[in-house]
């Protein structure tokens, strides 16, 4: 049965500081959309 187990290698998709701790990458990734939504939502008005 155990022959059947596959397991899971752990990819380095964890992002780390310079020190070596792991970040969240969500407020990031929430920063950077709002950031986007307003600027498409008010940069044709000016432009």
């Amino acid at each position: 049965m155990s022959f059947f187990v596959v397991r899971r290698r752990r990819v380095g998709m964890h992002l780390r500081n310079r020190h070596g701790v792991r970040i969240d990458p969500v407020p990031f990734v929430v920063v950077v959309g709002l950031a986007f939504m307003f600027l498409l939502s008010f940069g044709p008005l000016y432009g």
